[in-house]
C-alpha cells in the first residue's frame, strides 16, 4: 500500500489544507483508481484506434474491458470474446441454480433415492425391476 500525502481541497473555494497539515499523510492505494481510468475511452478514441483496441482485448494485457463513453458518460462496454462467453456460461448457470432454487421451495423435488428408480426404469424399462430382482 502506498503512503500519499493527502490533498485535502475546499469543494467551494479550491482552498488546499495541505499548508496548514503539511505532515499529513494517509494510506491510500492508488493502484486500483488508475487501473479503473485506465479502462474508460471516449468515443473518438474507439474510431481513431479500433484495432488498437481489439488488440488490448484480445491479448490480455488489460483488464479484458473498456468501457467507452460519450460525452464523458459511459455508453457501452467493449469485452474480449472470452470474457463475454464466460459471463454467459456464468449468466447460464446461474439461471438454472435459481430453477432449481424455486422447484425446490415450490416442493416439486424427488428423493434421490425415487430419482435413481425412475431413471433406470426410463433406460432400461422392464429390465430394470429383472436385474434388481436377480
Amino acid at each position: 500500500m502506498f503512503k500519499t500525502k493527502a490533498i485535502l481541497v475546499d469543494a467551494l473555494g479550491g482552498q488546499d489544507y495541505t499548508k496548514f497539515c503539511p505532515n499529513l499523510v494517509l494510506p491510500i492505494n492508488l493502484e486500483p483508481i488508475m487501473e479503473v481510468a485506465k479502462r474508460f475511452r471516449p468515443i473518438s478514441y474507439l474510431k481513431t484506434n479500433t484495432a488498437d483496441v481489439a488488440k488490448e482485448l484480445q491479448d490480455g494485457s488489460g483488464s479484458g474491458t473498456i468501457v467507452i463513453t460519450q460525452n464523458g458518460i459511459p455508453a457501452f462496454v467493449c469485452v474480449s470474446f472470452e470474457d463475454y462467453y464466460r459471463s454467459q456460461e456464468t449468466n447460464a448457470l446461474l439461471k438454472l441454480v435459481n430453477m432449481g432454487e424455486k422447484e425446490k421451495a415450490a416442493g416439486k423435488v424427488t428423493p434421490l433415492a425415487q430419482a435413481k428408480l425412475d431413471m433406470e426404469a426410463a433406460i432400461f424399462g422392464d429390465r430394470a425391476a429383472k436385474l434388481k430382482a436377480g
